[in-house]
């Protein structure tokens, strides 16, 4: 697996203020949730800057095959804790993986 990076504040800061659809459309980006929905936008053609990774979604992510095409890939990876991985997500039981995508034609 890839070296991982922990999630700074700044970090944070940013990805939060993506959930509003000005600063996604300003930036160019947004976030996706959940193992299944990151495992195959990684697959596709979208363009997956980087992934975070709670210590939930840490679990067998190098042996799957997630974790496979994000090493091929070389896609960066931040470990983040379960609340920020929470505060960052919509659904009420996170599973412990988000992606940062961009929007096609930036």
């Amino acid at each position: 697996m890839a070296k991982m990076e922990n999630l700074s504040k700044q970090r944070l800061k940013y990805l939060s203020k993506l959930r509003l659809k000005k600063y996604r459309q300003q930036k160019g980006a947004f976030l996706i949730e959940g193992k299944r929905l990151v495992e195959t936008a990684v697959a596709s053609d979208w363009t997956v800057e980087e992934i975070y990774l709670s210590q939930r979604g840490l679990d067998g992510f190098s042996k799957s095959k997630l974790g496979k095409n994000v090493a091929l890939r070389k896609i960066p990876l931040f470990s983040a804790s379960h609340k920020e991985i929470e505060s960052l997500c919509e659904t009420e039981t996170p599973q412990g993986v988000l992606g940062l995508v961009r929007i096609k034609g930036f």
